[in-house]
Formats: structure tokens, sequence, C-alpha cells
């Protein structure tokens, strides 16, 4: 098995989903996303619970990637703090080798 990674992010909808995942492929930070279908969101913004619909968006790229991917998010994503978390991931010689041809 080799390295890869996964990061996760939420936005309000599904077009704004493929607006950063179509930007985050044509410059090559990212390999593949994965658009989820809409699921409730419930958060506290200073002392006030909201709730809502968002979408989340799955991000596969290899370790290397992570730096220009942490900077995009902060440039493009339309919340001014968006959700992102990143894991450590393990993956097969040929989907290595696809994030290798995708990305960077």
């Amino acid at each position: 098995m080799t390295k890869a990674l996964l990061a996760y992010t939420t936005i309000s909808d599904g077009e704004e989903a493929r607006k950063l995942a179509h930007l985050l492929l044509t410059e090559r930070i990212i390999a593949c996303a994965n658009i989820l279908p809409p699921h409730q969101a419930i958060y506290r913004d200073d002392e006030d619970i909201h709730e809502g619909l968002e979408v989340g968006l799955l991000l596969k790229l290899l370790p290397d990637q992570e730096t220009s991917l942490r900077a995009a998010i902060a440039k493009y994503h339309p919340y001014d703090i968006p959700a992102f978390l990143v894991w450590d991931a393990q993956t097969t010689t040929q989907f290595h080798e696809f994030l290798k041809t995708s990305c960077g």
C-alpha cells in the first residue's frame, strides 16, 4: 500500500461544490472529488445554534499537495471559516499512480 490523503469540506450547495472541485482539478491539486448528497448541518456560530443543508466534498490527493490544497481552500472557499479536515490514507499502487498522474 502507498500513501494518499483524503480531505473533506462542506459547502452550501452542489453548484458551489462543483465550481470548487473543477478549480482544484484544473490547478492539479487534487485527482478526484466526490460531491456528497445534501445533509443537515447543525452548528454553533457565536452563541446561536444554526441549522441548514450543506453538501460534503471529499477530495483525493497526494500528501505533497496538502499545502497547495490548504492554500486553495483558504483562497477560494466561499465560507469565512470552512470546515476542512485531512486524513492520511493508504491506497493501491494502481490508484497511487492515478493520483501521481492527476496531481502536481
